[in-house]
């Protein structure tokens, strides 16, 4: 891995390009553990062929804007999958949707904490 890339920017990097992955393929037949392990491999071979190039020029503002695409991505990843899970009950006629409910409150609040990080 990369040595400039830390933890955190490592997984919103492979997040981001999970929520790409599904995109794509307009969120249908899919697994997001397959869409994160896909992603991850990419990132890896992404992140080794930039170490094998020498150190990239990135600006504090690049690397912050780059930060917060890849949060609202993983953000809209999750909600998109907990759509389909809740459309997946609704479909099956459960009547236990409290908990997607308590998803979405608990979704929407992380990303209202997201709204001063926008530019």
């Amino acid at each position: 891995m990369g040595s400039q890339v830390t933890a955190e920017q490592r997984r919103r990097m492979i997040a981001e390009a999970a929520y790409f992955r599904a995109q794509r393929r307009g969120f249908q037949d899919g697994d997001p553990i397959d869409d994160w392990l896909a992603a991850e491999a990419e990132v890896e071979h992404a992140l080794a062929a930039l170490q094998d190039s020498g150190p990239l020029s990135i600006t504090q503002e690049e690397l912050d804007h780059l930060m917060a695409r890849a949060r609202e991505a993983q953000l809209e990843l999750r909600a998109e999958a907990l759509r389909i899970r809740q459309q997946t009950q609704t479909d099956e006629r459960s009547s236990d949707i409290a908990p997607a409910n308590d998803e979405w409150e608990a979704l929407s609040a992380e990303m209202r904490s997201m709204a001063p990080d926008r530019k």
